[in-house]
């Protein structure tokens, strides 16, 4: 089950189909957000060190804003 699939699926419908909990669905939904720049220089191996998965599913990780995600992740302020 997909949420192209099922447009009208809930976060609670998703995480029941696969077996997860909404906390870990609407986490990882959030990815989809993620801006492009970020996931291109993840591709290409040019982000950050401590730019992780665990540190982009935080839940303060992927602001709305592209520009605020950049300032964010690209200019260290999340850093451990």
């Amino acid at each position: 089950m997909t949420v192209t699939d099922t447009p009208a699926l809930s976060v609670a419908g998703l995480a029941a189909a696969h077996g997860v909990t909404e906390s870990w669905a609407t986490r990882v939904l959030r990815l989809a957000f993620l801006d492009p720049s970020i996931i291109a220089r993840i591709i290409a191996g040019q982000a950050p060190a401590y730019l992780t998965l665990d540190i982009l599913r935080a839940p303060e990780a992927i602001p709305a804003l592209w520009t605020e995600q950049c300032a964010l992740h690209l200019n260290n302020r999340m850093a451990p």
